[in-house]
């Protein structure tokens, strides 16, 4: 809204102390907090203020309650490949806050297995006479594995049966199994076990 002056002023006409001090309050009015003061139809639609203008301390920067939804775009959360450019808001995983990513967010057919924090041990197990059994530590634990596959690397399929084993109370992985075949395995065979990283 425009700034209204109480008093109007012509020429060769005796201005009143009163009146005067009267227009100094109107104007000084205009520019303080409240009421009657500078509102959103007082600025200019060219005004073009500068973002640096607005606040960064905290309790007055602009808040979630100030923007519209879909405000932020693509082009302004792209992740811009070029380390410290303006644009990159989405280069860093600090950006990316715990759980925002959900499955229902997921396309479905494209999370790859480069995608997943895998890595897989390899485990020699001795060699086994017919129906002996073993148990061997995988080195994994709970706290930072998580075990889904078992793969025998050599020796003869039939003579192992392999499965990954959680030990209660320690959190250890160890992979137990036995020789199930009436043939003795003489040789030491390796088994990789993939855990996703926890």
């Amino acid at each position: 809204m425009s700034l209204t002056i109480t008093n109007t002023f012509v020429a060769g006409a005796k201005a009143r102390a009163a009146e005067v001090n009267k227009n100094f309050t109107d104007v000084s009015g205009k520019f303080t907090e409240g009421t009657g003061g500078i509102a959103d139809g007082d600025i200019s639609s060219a005004a073009a203020i500068k973002s640096s203008k607005l606040s960064s301390v905290s309790g007055n920067r602009i808040t979630q309650a100030q923007l519209e939804d879909d405000a932020v775009d693509l082009r302004v959360l792209k992740d811009d490949a070029a380390s410290g450019s303006p644009n990159a808001a989405v280069n860093n995983a600090n950006h990316i806050k715990d759980g925002i990513i959900t499955n229902a967010k997921l396309v479905a057919g494209t999370l790859k297995k480069g995608s997943l924090n895998l890595a897989s041990v390899l485990v020699a197990v001795p060699a086994l006479a017919p129906g002996v059994t073993f148990n061997v530590s995988t080195t994994l634990n709970s706290s930072s594995a998580f075990p889904f596959a078992v793969v025998q690397e050599n020796g003869a399929e039939y003579w192992v049966h392999a499965k990954v084993k959680l030990t209660t109370g320690t959190g250890a992985y160890d992979l137990v199994g036995s020789n199930s075949s009436g043939v003795s395995n003489s040789a030491i065979f390796n088994i990789r076990v993939w855990y996703l990283v926890v």
